[in-house]
């Protein structure tokens, strides 16, 4: 009868966790927040710029609505990353209206979005929790009427 050996090639990720040292999860995550947190002025001027994008590019019905979806989308993350949960929602609803046929050829559909995303990078309609549902509330309007066939909301 033969004997089974195992073999256990060295991984060096394994040596390297096995080390003395190195950081806790909480102070990883703690780190990395702050790393985050340098870019938030960054970010957050692009998501304003990406909004003036979208209103550039839906200035007229022939708009590119690959192209408007995928600022829509940047400024989703981007808005949520930085807890503009607000204007993530509405960059959301957005992409919800461009995701079907019906919407995506609504470009005054498209401006109200640009008009609420304006609206919600206003300082005074961002600190006010009641303005700024009213708006989503009217995005979640617009979106329900020419995007029947989208998929639900988040």
């Amino acid at each position: 009868m033969s004997r089974i050996r195992k073999y256990r090639p060295d991984v060096r990720l394994r040596s390297l966790l096995n080390r003395p040292g190195g950081v806790s999860i909480e102070q990883a995550l703690s780190e990395a927040a702050r790393g985050i947190e340098t870019l938030r002025a960054q970010c957050v001027g692009a998501v304003d710029a990406k909004i003036e994008e979208i209103a550039a590019a839906a200035i007229d019905d022939t708009y590119c609505v690959p192209a408007v979806y995928a600022l829509a989308d940047e400024i989703f993350v981007l808005a949520g990353t930085f807890g503009l949960s607000d204007v993530s929602r509405a960059a959301y609803s957005l992409c919800a209206l461009l995701s079907s046929d019906e919407g995506a050829r609504k470009a005054a559909a498209v401006h109200v979005h640009v008009d609420a995303l304006r609206a919600l990078r206003n300082p005074v309609v961002a600190s006010d929790s009641l303005a700024a549902a009213k708006v989503l509330d009217g995005l979640a309007n617009v979106t329900k009427r020419y995007a029947k066939d989208a998929a639900p909301g988040r």
